[in-house]
């Protein structure tokens, strides 16, 4: 089973309830949206896509969960 994490040269910080700053040593983005900063907190190397679908099932669906790991390739 794959568990999901941000590549280790990212620095993840999650602000307020909708925004995710990721941090690389040559720049920065910007994801909007509380599907990302309910995420970013679990893409940490512990769950897998079937834990994360389970942990965050009764907030969202599973086709907006895919379509945002999705974005985050």
């Amino acid at each position: 089973m794959t568990h999901l994490k941000f590549n280790e040269s990212i620095h993840v910080e999650v602000l307020e309830n909708n925004h995710v700053f990721l941090i690389t040593e040559n720049d920065y983005f910007l994801l909007t949206g509380k599907i990302y900063a309910q995420l970013a907190p679990l893409l940490n190397g512990q769950h897998s896509t079937g834990s994360i679908l389970h942990a965050l099932g009764d907030q969202i669906t599973q086709s907006h969960l895919f379509y945002a790991l999705r974005q985050l390739r």
